[in-house]
């Protein structure tokens, strides 16, 4: 027997279970396997620890389980993952965190992503001990407690929460994170967000907030995250607020909003993108607190608002559709800044006598 096949019969006995090969290319289920072993899907099983699957510690790095029940993830730290992902799977509800647990040193690059898909996270700390490199967090159709025990990843930088809801309780335990802890990304989508409270408590290293395919109640609140800088919009997106909010811009400023595809090789590698339209409106409760406005391939709509935006003073277009006479209002306080010795840049003052034009308006 090849070493694969002796491989596949061990796990095969330990689990008794029938692992089948899985086609190249093709999404994973039940209990499959890749050619190489370097990928696992299992389903239907219950592991009180990971020792089971010590046979492929050494060459699995991408871990599915469906449907199982997990008591400890001792000895999972063994298998040099790359990716665990836990699809309709439960973990212990009581007992099972602790602040002090021992990160294991793993190697860099291993246990880089989880993946928690339709399921109950009540202690998002219960995957301390392999949080040390652990960089992406994805929670989907997920409902998900005690937050804040995510500050204590100590290398989190980007943290997905799609379609999955944030259960919030007086006597939830408040954990920080470092001080001089890198700068996270939180990317909300297909989302309602009634108001943004339930993450602040995620919030110290927060720099970017992506929203994509969002209903937002107000956005005037992100002020509370006092370290945000970024703010990304992955349309369609649907605000309900369109007041101004009263505020003093001073004390918060974003560095910039962008307004883009969610994955901007769509409209880079279509040559035949259509420009979709963006409602500039759907802005108006952040207005105090923009400064830049960058826009990649979207057309905006109702832009008169910009002229009630105080402190905005910059508009990058990127493969966009603009009618220079949408501008008008908000023209007398945009500056043009612009690398002129690169060929992609039209020059806009050659377009213009518009900046003077605009002032006498």
């Amino acid at each position: 027997m090849s070493d694969i096949t002796t491989i596949v019969s061990q796990l095969e006995n330990a689990l008794n279970i029938k692992l089948e090969k899985s086609e190249r290319n093709t999404e994973m289920s039940g209990n499959s396997h890749s050619s190489g072993m370097n990928k696992l899907c299992l389903s239907n099983l219950h592991f009180e620890n990971f020792s089971v699957l010590e046979p492929i510690f050494e060459t699995l790095k991408y871990l599915t389980l469906i449907e199982c029940s997990i008591d400890d993830i001792q000895d999972l730290h063994k298998i040099k993952l790359y990716s665990l992902t836990l699809n309709k799977c439960t973990v212990p509800s009581e007992g099972t965190f602790n602040p002090e647990v021992t990160k294991i040193k793993e190697t860099r690059y291993n246990f880089q992503f989880l993946n928690l898909v339709n399921m109950t996270v009540p202690h998002p700390g219960f995957f301390l001990p392999i949080s040390n490199h652990l960089e992406y967090v994805k929670f989907i159709n997920c409902t998900v407690h005690n937050i804040s025990e995510l500050n204590l990843f100590p290398d989190l930088y980007y943290l997905t929460i799609d379609n999955s809801n944030i259960i919030e309780q007086e006597n939830d335990i408040q954990y920080h994170g470092k001080i001089d802890k890198r700068g996270t990304v939180i990317h909300f989508k297909n989302m309602y967000i009634k108001d943004f409270d339930p993450f602040l408590p995620i919030s110290n290293s927060l720099d970017s907030i992506k929203l994509n395919n969002c209903e937002v109640e107000s956005l005037k609140n992100i002020h509370q995250f006092s370290s945000l800088e970024r703010l990304y919009v992955h349309p369609p997106l649907q605000v309900n607020d369109l007041s101004i909010p009263d505020y003093d811009g001073k004390q918060f400023e974003l560095e910039f909003v962008m307004i883009a595809p969610e994955h901007m090789m769509d409209y880079w590698a279509n040559k035949n993108w259509i420009t979709p339209d963006f409602n500039t409106e759907m802005l108006v409760s952040i207005a105090p607190f923009v400064r830049d406005l960058l826009v990649n391939g979207y057309h905006l709509m109702n832009t008169h608002i910009l002229k009630d935006f105080p402190i905005l003073d910059h508009l990058d277009f990127n493969k966009c559709s603009i009618d220079l006479k949408d501008y008008v209002l908000v023209a007398p306080q945009i500056t043009l800044s612009a690398d002129y010795n690169e060929p992609k840049y039209i020059h806009l003052k050659k377009l213009l006598p518009l900046k003077v034009a605009f002032k006498k308006n």
